[in-house]
């Protein structure tokens, strides 16, 4: 999942775990979606939230969030 992503690291969103309509129209108007790239710029410590850096976009989001949304590791 995005929660587990290294800083630094890029890759792409493969599905989100859920099929709540209202959470898949949050992350889809933060660009997150099946295909799109994101890369991990920075993690605040003690379950703070990440800041992604998505298709060129700055988004910043919660640890329980990212733990819903499922990636494949780039290069």
């Amino acid at each position: 999942s995005i929660a587990d992503l290294p800083e630094g690291q890029t890759a792409r969103v493969v599905r989100m775990s859920d099929r709540d309509p209202e959470f898949l129209r949050y992350l889809d108007g933060m660009g997150i979606r099946p295909g799109v790239r994101v890369q991990l710029l920075t993690r605040e410590p003690f379950e703070g939230p990440l800041t992604l850096l998505v298709d060129g976009s700055t988004r910043t989001v919660g640890t329980s969030t990212a733990t819903r949304v499922y990636i494949r590791l780039e290069p």
